[in-house]
């Protein structure tokens, strides 16, 4: 036993707000050059089935070895309302309405990350569910059949692509007859390792076609980086330097 192990705990309390307190602790433990063998929070942690991933017959437990960018994109547009009976250019919401549609639209590439590859590569003698148990015989060469496989799954389709989420709609008008004025939009993103605010952004910039829809981040942050899995903390409890089932 290392005599010399210290735990750390990290309390933020703005997660669902300003989302500040992690990377402030973060940034501290840094500081402080202090490297975690991992972490522990909210996230993941349960036993479940592994029926979703193709193996009915065994309990998984997720090891997360990385976390999903987060980005709240406000979509806007600006208008000084009016009667209904004399929509000329069309409404506010209008607008608004086709670029959330232009976005939706327009979803973003699915691909199998690494470790997902490592993921499905662990549990592939434990899946007898077709067509994945044919697939993950080699999980290099059908990454893309996993990943479309994943696509069409309620449960697997976020772990292989950014989420395009529309979440408020503010601005509309009170009454029916009554064009509404400026209005607001905003969609949630969980970005997928291989994309970036950066690219995000550009993403949805090229999905508008209206020109007068103005497009800003309320907040937005990349995936983070791969954890390691050849480590102690994963392989003493899953063995094989690979995540735990």
């Amino acid at each position: 036993m290392d005599h010399n192990m210290q735990s750390y705990l990290a309390f933020g309390d703005d997660e669902e707000t300003l989302n500040l307190g992690a990377k402030a602790i973060s940034d501290h433990l840094k500081a402080q050059s202090v490297t975690l063998e991992f972490a522990l929070d909210e996230g993941g942690g349960k036993i479940e089935s592994g029926a979703a991933f193709g193996a009915p017959d065994i309990s998984i437990a997720h090891v997360d070895l990385m976390e999903k960018g987060y980005a709240d994109l406000e979509l806007s547009v600006r208008s000084i309302g009016g009667h209904s009976s004399r929509p000329y250019g069309g409404t506010s919401l209008e607008h608004l309405a086709c670029a959330i549609a232009d976005i939706t639209h327009r979803p973003f590439p699915v691909r199998l990350s690494p470790v997902m590859m490592g993921a499905f590569e662990t549990l592939a003698p434990y899946i007898t569910a077709e067509p994945l148990k044919t697939l993950v015989q080699d999980v290099e060469a059908n990454a893309d059949a996993i990943a479309a496989y994943c696509l069409r799954d309620r449960t697997l389709f976020p772990f292989v692509t950014t989420t395009i989420a529309p979440t408020i709609i503010r601005g509309s008008s009170k009454a029916c007859n009554v064009m509404p004025q400026d209005m607001q939009a905003v969609i949630n993103f969980r970005l997928a390792d291989g994309d970036t605010a950066e690219s995000v952004m550009a993403h949805c910039r090229e999905a508008v076609q209206d020109p007068t829809v103005e497009i800003r981040y309320l907040q937005a942050n990349d995936p983070s980086a791969t954890a390691r899995c050849d480590v102690p903390a994963v392989h003493d409890r899953g063995g094989h330097g690979r995540p735990p089932l």
